[in-house]
């Protein structure tokens, strides 16, 4: 397939986003319409803690990469968008601070001991990608901030109407997102659409975008949040929690680990692509 202008490539890349973006996988929907219980909902948002928690360390090792400082500068923000400028500040924290408004304990959640084996293989997978591929193809893949701000409305407009334990405050991630994940968009958009300067590189940032089945389709790991897609969609097996004399937070049960196989763990790592979910 030949993509003969950027303007072609811009449009090709938002038919796939419209078909493979994962507002259209069924978690998306199940949370979106109150489906989910509560400790599903604790353990989407721990394992996507991991995730936030890796994207300063990704677009570090992107910028690590860029030769001009003015790009440097501007894609910096994305780390202070994410870090803070101090503590108490930034995405990650928010993202802590959901999932505590959830009732998970901090410490928990640092740990990372309930983060699935697949959502670690998906996203250090992304943050591979990114160290090691091009700089145009590291670039492209943010690209799926194009499609955000429309899944993050869906998501926080149902979850406030459908879960009586979330509240606005709880989802001050999202709030923030919905203005910062256009900017991004726009200016690596911009980028690809400028570097990719041939009809060999346009098409390599299609066939990018293209390496895996839609998400609508039953063996879909594409454009997921990073999650198991088996796991959550099924309430875990776990040990009741030990009691002590201080009441603690709800933890989430256990995803079921027994039976995880390579193909749910997002298939081999070249295929690690495009996890992102901001």
């Amino acid at each position: 397939m030949s993509i003969d202008s950027p303007e072609a490539l811009e449009k090709c890349l938002r038919q796939i986003g419209a078909e493979r973006y994962h507002d259209q996988h069924p978690f998306h929907a199940l949370m979106r319409d109150g489906k989910l219980d509560k400790g599903q909902i604790q353990a989407w948002a721990v394992n996507r803690y991991y995730y936030q928690s890796r994207i300063p360390i990704k677009d570090s090792a992107l910028m690590s990469r860029i030769i001009d400082a003015d790009m440097r500068r501007v894609w910096s923000q994305r780390v202070v968008d994410h870090d803070g400028t101090r503590e108490g500040q930034g995405g990650i924290y928010k993202w802590i601070h959901l999932c505590e408004r959830l009732g998970l304990e901090r410490d928990y959640i640092l740990s990372e001991e309930g983060v699935l084996p697949a959502t670690r293989f998906a996203v250090d997978a992304y943050v591979n990608f990114v160290r090691e591929r091009s700089l145009l193809e590291a670039i492209a893949s943010s690209l799926t901030e194009l499609f955000s701000p429309t899944i993050i409305a869906e998501r926080a407009s149902g979850m406030l109407a459908q879960y009586e334990f979330i509240d606005e405050d709880a989802l001050s991630y999202f709030k923030a997102r919905l203005t910062q994940a256009p900017r991004d968009a726009d200016f690596a958009l911009d980028y690809v659409k400028t570097n990719a300067t041939t009809p060999e590189l346009r098409d390599a940032v299609r066939r990018l975008w293209c390496s895996r089945p839609t998400s609508s389709g039953p063996s879909s790991t594409r454009f997921t949040s990073p999650m198991c897609r088996r796991s959550c969609l099924r309430r875990a097996r776990s040990s009741p929690p030990k009691i002590s004399a201080k009441p603690q937070p709800d933890r989430p049960p256990r995803l079921a680990r027994a039976g995880l196989t390579r193909d749910e763990a997002g298939g081999d790592p070249s295929q690690g692509r495009l996890r992102q979910a901001r």
